[in-house]
């Protein structure tokens, strides 16, 4: 099978053989013009190349297909939408490094010991992860918030370092 002619079929490629008959004669493996003018043919040369331009912020090229163009079997293109970046997962030791470097530790651990905050004492004392897409995720992220008077900027940083112990990735 020579990967680089053949022909469009519903949308799909059959590449061409690596012999054909032209006017009765078989020709091995044929050049452009045998394949061009082959009795099962015309066998096109086969383009797939992606786009050079880049897509949107947030999309990638998708290779959706083919079809015949210009005396030849392109490769179809399609934008398609980045996928949502996956949940992070949250690790106690990085949160309570954090915690602590900040100079918050003592505040969260009056949070902790607070009887309102049970559940989450709970979970802080017998969970060594802690999962973003957890549905009680962000009730907990709320109320650690406002216990240790976190701005948005200084949560962002928390959860950070809590998914990478500070180690870009």
């Amino acid at each position: 099978m020579n990967r680089n002619f053949g022909k469009v079929i519903d949308s799909a490629i059959q590449y061409a053989p690596d012999a054909v008959r032209n006017g009765g004669r078989i020709i091995i493996h044929p050049n452009a013009e045998g394949y061009a003018t082959a009795d099962d043919g015309p066998w096109l040369p086969i383009v797939d190349e992606p786009p050079t331009t880049p897509p949107r912020e947030g999309y990638h090229w998708e290779a959706r297909g083919w079809a015949e163009a210009e005396g030849r079997i392109v490769r179809q293109y399609a934008e398609v939408a980045d996928p949502p970046p996956p949940p992070r997962v949250f690790r106690r030791s990085y949160l309570a490094q954090w915690i602590r470097a900040a100079g918050k530790w003592d505040a969260f651990t009056a949070f902790l010991a607070d009887p309102a905050a049970a559940d989450l004492a709970f979970m802080w004392e017998y969970c060594t992860e802690f999962d973003e897409d957890n549905l009680a995720w962000p009730q907990a992220l709320a109320a650690i918030k406002a216990a240790l008077v976190l701005t948005d900027a200084e949560a962002a940083a928390m959860l950070d370092f809590g998914a990478t112990g500070g180690v870009a990735i």
